[in-house]
């Protein structure tokens, strides 16, 4: 499926296709690296899966702006759709809030199969030259969309919060279970901090946001793969 409204090649600006292909490979070869330095264990496997859910997005945008299919479009929704409740997974190794995890894969399968199943979940995909402008369709998936990934993103850093809190008040606390849970936490602020910021001076932009936020995404990599892996790997998770 073709989209009908036309890329302007002029508007290359942060979050160009250029920039959408280089996220793309810098997040893919992180995955690679931490498949190639590590045993694979619980949290290497989350981490790589979130890094290539990561760069399948920015692959779709790119396929997008360049071959202007919706289909890529729905490929890139899957992959963020399974973001919110990998990044729960990856707090409750050390939180152990694990029926979050379930009760967020569980919801994530919902949305995951309307993408799979609807041809026309996403109705539209414009390349707006800095970020891609998408609109669903009316369904009952759509419109609750945006609910489940705030709320799942919210429920991460509750888990964070909450054991942090515990663990200060701990004589015994594990230094080490802090400083990951923080670095998530860093991750999470990365990306959700400057798009609420977009979000909050421009409403023309407010239709780009998943767009905007995976294209701030990129921090959340860097932190993943250079800050929250070397710990995972001492924690031994």
């Amino acid at each position: 499926m073709k989209l009908l409204s036309p890329y302007d090649e002029s508007k290359l600006f942060c979050f160009s296709p250029l920039v959408m292909l280089l996220t793309f490979i810098i997040e893919f070869t992180s995955a690679i690296y931490i498949l190639f330095t590590t045993k694979i264990k619980p949290s290497a496997t989350l981490l790589v899966l979130i890094l290539i859910s990561l760069g399948t997005f920015q692959l779709a945008e790119y396929q997008v702006c360049s071959n202007k299919s919706l289909l890529w479009m729905r490929v890139g929704y899957i992959a963020i759709t399974l973001l919110p409740p990998l990044g729960i997974n990856l707090v409750s190794l050390v939180t152990k809030k694990m029926w979050h995890t379930y009760i967020g894969y569980g919801i994530a399968a919902f949305f995951v199969g309307a993408f799979l199943i609807s041809t026309r979940s996403v109705q539209a995909a414009v390349c707006g030259g800095n970020y891609i402008m998408v609109t669903l369709d009316k369904s009952v998936a759509s419109y609750y969309f945006s609910y489940y990934y705030y709320l799942l993103l919210a429920i991460g850093l509750f888990n964070i919060s909450g054991f942090t809190k515990i663990q200060k008040n701990d004589a015994a606390r594990d230094q080490l279970k802090v400083n990951y849970l923080f670095w998530i936490a860093i991750g999470y602020a990365s990306f959700l901090i400057p798009t609420g910021a977009v979000y909050l001076l421009s409403q023309s932009a407010r239709s780009g946001i998943p767009s905007i936020m995976c294209g701030f995404a990129v921090f959340l990599a860097v932190i993943l793969t250079f800050r929250v892996y070397p710990i995972s790997r001492k924690l031994g998770i």
